[in-house]
């Protein structure tokens, strides 16, 4: 769980949000192990830059070549007084919607349904 709640605003010139201008830490969450223990996350600008964005860039061509909308952005985690270098985190957003599992196993009903009319 995280969340953006302060420096979120519009990227200059373009439609993409991004979290910016606010110092290490602002953003905060968790994760849980499966051994049930929370670690500590929170947002951490690269380079003085921005800390998080999410959409497809200035150009609109999309993040590393991704069509689409993508997020992208650098986390601390664990101890508070260390940076570990492997805390980035990209993730991408499916341009084609992903039926519900109900709305897929209505869907498949309904083709039974129609293939059983068919044999009489």
């Amino acid at each position: 769980s995280f969340t953006y709640d302060t420096g979120l605003a519009q990227a200059p010139g373009d439609d993409d949000l991004l979290v910016s201008g606010v110092p290490m830490g602002s953003n905060t969450g968790s994760i849980t192990t499966p051994l049930g223990d929370a670690i500590g996350l929170w947002d951490k600008p690269k380079n003085d830059s921005f800390a998080f964005r999410l959409g497809d860039k200035n150009d609109d061509s999309g993040h590393r070549g991704f069509e689409g909308v993508s997020g992208w952005g650098w986390l601390n985690h664990g101890d508070p007084n260390a940076h570990v270098k492997s805390s980035d985190w990209i993730f991408t957003l499916s341009p084609t919607p992903v039926p519900a599992p109900a709305t897929a196993v209505l869907a498949g009903l309904g083709g039974l349904l129609l293939a059983s009319r068919r044999r009489d």
